[in-house]
């Protein structure tokens, strides 16, 4: 009757300790793995990771990274090796965004400004009154030009000292977009959008003509108000 005992208070004792062996792993392991610590299975081994976080608008977008889809939505993130990585952004009726991130281990690459742009825009012409008045009202062009640091030539835009992008063809009449993410400007019949990081470089509106047009943005700025020739435009971006 001892023996039995005995032995049943060892087993019960050698059970306890593996339960509490295994619920100390666990919570070591969730520990670790939400300071980013991954398993390797290539070379065995426990290596220290990134993090890339990316917000889109419109949201609900599919996320690849390095070529395979992560993510069938937006936001997203994602725990990433140290090194290179390309991140696409891909939504139907949208223009893909794409850019590379150089991971570091324990370094979190946040991206929330990602705008995608309408890839079938159609311009109309614009009719209404008060958006007309918002288009044709008096603009000191020098003031508008280096507002929030953003400056051009002919052939740059920078911001403060930074230089954003350098073309081969003329550009002209640059304005931010009212995210100050993005930039807007004329490069001959074209209106085009760039990131102020000086990536994805996108055309928004084809005009009939090269002249040098007025730019304005409607609430949210979903809609772009602009002059084509002697006539008046509407055109929904996003």
């Amino acid at each position: 009757m001892y023996h039995r005992r005995t032995n049943n208070f060892w087993r019960i004792m050698f059970a306890q300790l593996v339960v509490g062996c295994l619920i100390l792993s666990v919570a070591f392991g969730i520990i670790y793995y939400a300071q980013g610590y991954r398993f390797n299975y290539r070379n065995f081994r426990i290596i220290k990771t990134g993090i890339v976080n990316v917000t889109s608008t419109p949201r609900d977008a599919e996320v690849f990274v390095d070529g395979k889809i992560k993510s069938k939505k937006t936001p997203y993130y994602v725990n990433l090796t140290a090194g290179p990585h390309t991140v696409s952004i891909k939504k139907e009726g949208y223009y893909d965004w794409q850019t590379t991130y150089m991971v570091e281990a324990e370094m979190v690459n946040v991206s929330k400004n990602i705008l995608l742009i309408k890839n079938n825009i159609s311009p109309q012409v614009l009719t209404d009154t008060k958006k007309l008045a918002a288009l044709h009202a008096p603009v000191d062009m020098l003031a508008k030009k280096l507002s929030n640091d953003l400056s051009y030539s002919d052939y740059e835009i920078w911001v403060e000292d930074d230089l954003i992008a350098r073309f081969s063809t003329p550009i002209s009449h640059v304005v931010w977009l009212p995210d100050y993410a993005h930039i807007v400007y004329q490069q001959g019949n074209q209106i085009r959008v760039i990131e102020a990081s000086g990536q994805n470089d996108t055309l928004l509106i084809e005009m009939k003509n090269s002249n040098i047009t007025n730019i304005v943005f409607g609430e949210k700025y979903t809609e772009m108000y602009y002059t084509d020739g002697d006539v008046d435009m509407v055109a929904v971006i996003r």
